[in-house]
């Protein structure tokens, strides 16, 4: 068991914790833009996120970079925060949970990228 502490987007612990062996794992999509692989997330080459989904179904955005110095977090966010992830991903709906599907299916225009 691997426990992971969530953080805020400051890297400050809230005591809170997911087993990340437990948990689903999403992994961002890239695309190459020639020269460099760039995070769908954000636009760029150094920063990335994976998602995970909790045993509890929570899910957990883990924020990451390749720039020294900047910090890590693992911060908690809601349905329709994870169902913008999937779009701004652009997932196909057969890797996409049902649930999210849903209400990606429901609410497509409140929950534009």
């Amino acid at each position: 068991m691997e426990r992971i502490a969530l953080t805020d987007i400051n890297s400050c612990s809230d005591g809170k914790w997911f087993d990340v062996d437990k948990a689903e794992k999403f992994n961002e999509h890239t695309f190459w833009d020639g020269n460099n692989m760039i995070s769908m997330c954000s636009g760029g080459k150094f920063s990335h996120q994976i998602m995970y989904r909790t045993k509890s179904d929570k899910w957990i955005l883990n924020c990451w970079s390749q720039w020294q110095g900047d910090n890590e977090s693992h911060h908690e966010i809601n349905d329709e925060e994870a169902a913008r992830w999937f779009m701004k991903n652009e997932y196909e709906d057969e890797d996409i949970p049902d649930d999210i599907l849903k209400l990606l299916a429901d609410n497509i225009n409140e929950l534009e990228v």
